[in-house]
């Protein structure tokens, strides 16, 4: 490698035309002001969750370990998580490791215990593993020389990413028989582990919680209620998602005023 690269650097030319490099800079710019808008809007369901991610990236401390889910935790983590030297993510991925962001935030803590983490989970994958992982943290946090882990809950009793993309990818409806979630007071569930449970319901209680949250030195729990209405969507999206969506909303989708109003 080292033999090939310092044949080939020599016939390298240096660009002189950074047009291409100017458009590319101006469309992170671009991109970072619409993320910070989106951030802002409310909805009438609860949370915006890209709001409880934008907070959080503000906060995050170097050589953080971030972890997260595979649902629409997914969505807003690529969209405001932004990388910075030292870090570690990891982004569970789908099929088996989907469920993966407690699991690894818990492994991080074992392998960096000197590190903060902070896992961005969904409440399904929550109730699926994450509750019974908060019992294995409460075990072995003596361990840990840093025992800050922050475990962050979007509550929002549907199996989100799911739900749009039955609307988005099939022109179905959300069927509830299957995409609702039990709520649970997660918060209280972390209050009764001995951990410091914080309950957010309001976008203006989203910037007190997460200062609370890194400035304990232990285990904090966000349950963020936050809505199930916000759209998945791609930076760009086709036609025929936007033409899906509708026809699942035509079609009597239980969410129809709320996920037309914030698509």
């Amino acid at each position: 490698m080292k033999a090939t690269l310092t044949t080939l650097l020599p016939l390298l030319e240096a660009k002189t035309d950074l047009s291409w490099q100017g458009s590319v800079v101006e469309g992170m710019k671009a991109w970072e002001e619409e993320m910070a808008a989106q951030a802002q809007l409310t909805y009438d369901d609860g949370v915006n969750p890209r709001c409880v991610f934008r907070e959080l990236d503000k906060r995050h401390p170097p050589r953080a370990v971030v972890t997260c889910d595979a649902g629409t935790t997914a969505d807003w983590y690529g969209h405001h998580i932004r990388l910075r030297e030292g870090m570690i993510v990891v982004l569970s991925g789908r099929l088996a490791s989907m469920l993966a962001a407690m699991p690894y935030a818990t492994a991080a803590k074992f392998a960096h215990p000197e590190r903060s983490a902070v896992c961005a989970i969904g409440d399904a994958a929550f109730q699926m593993l994450g509750m019974n992982e908060l019992i294995t943290v409460k075990k072995y946090m003596a361990r840990w020389g840093n025992p800050q882990l922050i475990v962050v809950v979007l509550h929002n009793d549907d199996l989100a990413q799911v739900s749009w993309e039955m609307r988005t990818e099939d022109g179905n409806p959300m069927w509830p028989d299957s995409q609702d979630v039990e709520s649970v007071d997660y918060a209280g569930w972390a209050r009764l582990l001995g951990f410091q449970g914080i309950a957010v319901t309001s976008d203006d209680d989203v910037a007190e919680a997460t200062d609370r949250a890194f400035a304990h030195r232990g285990i904090t729990l966000i349950d963020a209620y936050t809505s199930k209405n916000v759209p998945p969507l791609p930076p760009k999206a086709p036609f025929e998602i936007a033409n899906s969506a509708a026809q699942a909303f035509l079609k009597g989708d239980p969410e129809q005023k709320g996920g037309v109003r914030s698509g």
